[in-house]
Parts: structure tokens; C-alpha cells; sequence
């Protein structure tokens, strides 16, 4: 995945972690596996540039969370960008990303963390894969990304 690639992926994911009402709350019991969580409620979303859209990816975020691009972290609050960085997406002819592997380590009780392996297809590019670590925290017996980072496969 190239640099504009990624801090546009960056950006679309720092958009989302504001406060909006949710409109799909998904709801996992508090012994729920983030790995399970994350294969059918989160992955799914990045399938394909039809499932990708702000209501599908708002209820997998916490409120607030950070993003490390480069040595900057930056917290993710930025509702008006999301549409720009959807267009940009679209610019770029992105088809969708799937999961090749997770590995995940429990830290403690209510969060996880998650190494995923995604490979992207473009129509006008050969697939991309790019690997990121997440941190997932049950809140209210809701699995929520609260922190995504780029990593090197």
C-alpha cells in the first residue's frame, strides 16, 4: 500500500471516531472473542466499495481513539472529512480489502489486541497488502476499535 494509500485509509479511520448516534449498535456478550468480532462485524465492512460507507463503519468506533502516522499521533475528530476521503477511494478505484490473518493477544478482561494482514484490490492496480495493529475494547458489552495503527508485515 503506497504512503497516499495509507494516510488516506488513515484519515477515512480517524474521521469516524467521534461521537454520532449509532445506528447499528452491534452487540457481543462481554466473554466475546475481539478476533470473532472483528472477522464478521468490522472486516465485512471493507469487503467491497458497496459496503463501505459511514453508517456501516460508525457503531465499530469508540468516540475518540488515536491513529500513529509516522511519529504523529493523531486523534480521530474529524466527522467532515469522511465523504472527501469516500471520494478518494473512489478516486483511486478501490474494489476492497480482505482479511489474509489475525493474530490477537487478550491484554486484559474488556480489550484485545489485533495484527491483521489485509490484502487491497484496485481495478486499476495490482492487490496491495498492508498490515496494521488494532486495539479493540469491549465498552457496554460492544466490541469499539479505539486505536489503529499502520505496522510492517
Amino acid at each position: 500500500m503506497s504512503t497516499g494509500q495509507k494516510m488516506i485509509r488513515i484519515a477515512l479511520l480517524s474521521v469516524l471516531f467521534f461521537s454520532w448516534p449509532s445506528m447499528a449498535e452491534v452487540t457481543v456478550s462481554s466473554n466475546s472473542n475481539a478476533k470473532q468480532w472483528f472477522v464478521n462485524n468490522y472486516a465485512v465492512v471493507w469487503q467491497n466499495t458497496q459496503s463501505l460507507n459511514i453508517k456501516a463503519l460508525v457503531p465499530l468506533y469508540h468516540s475518540q481513539g488515536f491513529v500513529r502516522n509516522g511519529q504523529q499521533l493523531i486523534l480521530w475528530q474529524q466527522p467532515e472529512s469522511s465523504e472527501q476521503l469516500l471520494q478518494e477511494l473512489t478516486r483511486q478505484q478501490w474494489l476492497g480489502s480482505k482479511v489474509l490473518s489475525i493474530q490477537s493477544q487478550k491484554i486484559t478482561a474488556t480489550s484485545q489486541s489485533l495484527n491483521v494482514v489485509w490484502q487491497s484490490e484496485y481495478k486499476t492496480k495490482n492487490s496491495q497488502i498492508s498490515c496494521e495493529w488494532y486495539l479493540l475494547e469491549n465498552l457496554q458489552s460492544q466490541w469499539k476499535v479505539i486505536e489503529q495503527r499502520y505496522t510492517e508485515c
